[in-house]
């Protein structure tokens, strides 16, 4: 899968990034050296998704008079980073490094450009495991879950003023940055690694009125019969807790409940000086360790007949012997590198 970046030669594409295939890949660029025949069931080690917060900054910065060091460090803020990482093939640790970078083509770190591992350790493993690394403080996140806080100093500055000065718009669209991650079994031989990048933009506050983009949220996942929706009750498979159940073989709707004011508006410069208002598209991709979806992708703007996308998708169980415990997983992305996810346990049973 390969990655859109953005291309300061062309700031009214950038001021259109409400296009499917942006909200689609959400920014993510993802590689690993394990194989999988259906992209939504996961079989081997993968990285499902990698968020940010924020995942967009904007800077009051004067165009004509390029800001300090110091004048940007006051104004740049911590960057939290949350990966999402899945072996359902193998018991056993993963290893994981974070780096911030300007990306290449093929979305990994400039050979030798300037770059700076800010995080690093060891997720017990993802199923089994309940707890995956602290994000703040002593709050755990869920198992599968890597956490890294990219604190901004001279080097991540330095950073912005390359990635300013390859960009023949001048920056006025935003520039990127990259975060790279690589994760590997511990002990496992032959070697098994996964990578995975993640954008993350800094913009100036052009126009007066631009906004940093947020997150989205998702607040609720319902599984539904017969157009009867009930929350899932077990996020995790190793949580304590019941469980939902659904028969072998038996087709059910997954539901994806948003936050309200998600979808939010938003205005992004144009090359005649104007600006331009948009309103952003929510998009779900569905993965799962067994099964199979009726749509991988569902959400985004309506179709060229002007009908709305549904959010929700179908999902029918895998046969099975016996009672079988399975993990879905939905990633929200909104059209500006915003990313969220959710993940739940689902038992299916003969």
């Amino acid at each position: 899968m390969s990655e859109p970046r953005g291309d300061g030669g062309r700031v009214e594409g950038i001021a259109r990034a409400a296009s499917f295939v942006v909200t689609l890949l959400g920014g993510v660029a993802l590689a690993s050296c394990a194989s999988f025949e259906d992209p939504t069931i996961v079989l081997d080690l993968r990285v499902l998704g990698i968020e940010t917060t924020p995942p967009e900054q904007v800077l009051d910065v004067e165009p004509d008079e390029p800001p300090t060091i110091d004048e940007l460090l006051l104004q740049l803020r911590p960057i939290r980073v949350r990966a999402l990482v899945a072996e359902p093939g193998r018991t056993g640790p993963l290893d994981w490094t974070m780096t911030a970078c300007i990306l290449d083509d093929g979305s990994r770190c400039e050979p030798d450009g300037l770059s700076v591992t800010f995080a690093s350790g060891t997720l017990m493993d993802p199923e089994t495991s309940s707890r995956g690394n602290p994000c703040d403080g002593d709050v755990y996140e869920p198992g599968g879950t890597a956490c890294g806080l990219l604190v901004p100093d001279n080097r991540l500055v330095q950073m912005l003023f390359q990635a300013l000065e390859d960009d023949p718009a001048g920056g006025l669209g935003g520039i990127d940055l990259g975060i790279s991650l690589r994760v590997r079994g511990v002990e496992v031989e032959p070697r098994t690694d996964a990578f995975a990048a993640k954008h993350v933009r800094f913009a100036p506050r052009v126009p007066a009125e631009r906004l940093a983009n947020k997150n989205p949220n998702i607040d609720q996942l319902l599984l539904g019969r017969a157009g009867f929706g009930i929350d899932i009750m077990k996020a995790h498979c190793s949580d304590p807790g019941p469980v939902n159940a659904v028969d072998a073989g038996e087709t059910v709707t997954l539901f994806p409940v948003s936050r309200v004011g998600d979808k939010e508006e938003y205005v992004l410069p144009t090359l005649d000086g104007q600006a331009e208002r948009f309103t952003e598209y929510l998009t779900y991709q569905w993965i799962a360790t067994a099964g199979s979806f009726v749509d991988e992708i569902t959400g985004g703007p309506p179709d060229v007949f002007g009908n709305v996308r549904l959010d929700g998708t179908e999902w029918k169980a895998p046969e099975v012997e016996r009672d079988t415990l399975v993990t879905v997983w939905v990633l929200q992305r909104d059209s500006r590198y915003g990313v969220r996810w959710r993940e739940a346990c689902i038992k299916v049973q003969p």
